[in-house]
């Protein structure tokens, strides 16, 4: 075989290095969560894990250009096995939207530092929603619904409004009951709506701290809120709202610890990988949403959710709704 020429080894060495350099610190917070707590700039960072194939193949194609006679043919062998490991997951369907079905129907908001309109917030209630979820609820907020026809046809409501980021909420059409309030960086809520079709579900409603207070509050504070939520667990539980979290960061490790999964995943088997994965954080900045820190967590194998994913004016982050409904 012959000699590779100087522009083909440039263009392997150049590869080759952007792509370990930005794959290899991927991998490792992937693999060894706990190395995301170094800095805050290693939380951010491992917002991007799900992208880990881009440079990973990158990296691959440099050193298929590197490598001679043999060893070409191994590094080529390599790059089509991770192509077909990477890319498998991406073929599947992407169904209509169904729509949230199940015994109890909600919709997830941030309300962004309380600046969302009341009227768009009622835009994207549908004639089934049981419960509306607001963190980022402010005594602001709290009036403007008050007057509003959202506050009259949701008229029951538990939380606290707070100045800034810290309030959170559930509004109701029926009567709903405060089992607990979890009071960390902001108002965490634990409620019983009212029996749909016979059977009693338990919400909670989180939002642990963002990493940008640094990276060892941020963990505390999550893993406060799993602590807490884990005696709550049951068949008939799920948890909704802004985790500030990525399903790969360390933090929601805590909720999987107590038995907590994303539906999303674990139950929607034959859908295209893209049709599971939405990102829901940042809306309206200069770059488009690249990751989901808004979930929907509910126990394996005894609850499943429905969810959809739409924009919220005002809000940095794309709304969830939902529906739970017993697993089979």
């Amino acid at each position: 075989m012959p000699r590779p020429r100087p522009f083909t080894t440039a263009v392997g060495v150049l590869l080759l290095v952007i792509g370990a350099a930005a794959a290899l610190p991927l991998w490792v917070m992937w693999l060894a969560p706990r190395t995301q707590l170094v800095h805050t700039y290693a939380v951010y960072a491992a917002s991007f894990i799900p992208y880990v194939a881009l440079p990973t193949l990158v990296a691959l194609l440099g050193l298929v250009l590197l490598a001679r006679r043999l060893w070409r043919w191994v590094a080529t062998g390599v790059l089509l096995f991770a192509l077909i490991c990477f890319g498998l997951p991406l073929l599947g369907t992407f169904p209509d939207d169904p729509g949230p079905a199940g015994d109890l129907q909600f919709l997830s908001i941030n309300a962004q530092f309380g600046q969302v309109e009341v009227t768009d917030i009622e835009a994207l209630v549908e004639p089934g929603t049981d419960i509306v979820a607001i963190t980022e609820y402010t005594p602001e907020l709290e009036r403007r619904i008050a007057d509003s026809d959202f506050g009259r046809e949701f008229p029951h409501r538990v939380g606290e409004a707070r100045p800034g980021a810290d309030g959170t909420a559930v509004y109701a059409r029926e009567p709903i009951s405060l089992i607990d309030q979890h009071n960390g960086w902001a108002v965490n809520l634990l409620v019983q709506p009212t029996a749909q079709d016979g059977i009693d579900y338990t919400v909670a409603v989180v939002h642990p701290v963002a990493p940008t207070v640094g990276p060892d509050r941020w963990d505390a504070d999550a893993h406060g809120i799993a602590a807490w939520l884990r005696p709550h667990v049951q068949p008939r539980f799920v948890a909704i709202g802004d985790f500030n979290a990525a399903r790969e960061h360390v933090t929601m490790g805590y909720f999987r610890d107590i038995g907590l999964t994303d539906p999303q995943f674990s139950l929607t088997l034959g859908r295209s990988m893209l049709a599971k994965w939405q990102p829901t954080w940042p809306v309206g900045a200069k770059v488009p949403p690249f990751v989901r820190i808004d979930h929907v967590l509910v126990p394996q194998h005894s609850t499943f959710a429905s969810n959809r994913y739409r924009d919220l004016p005002g809000s940095d982050h794309r709304a969830v709704l939902g529906g739970i409904f017993p697993g089979r």
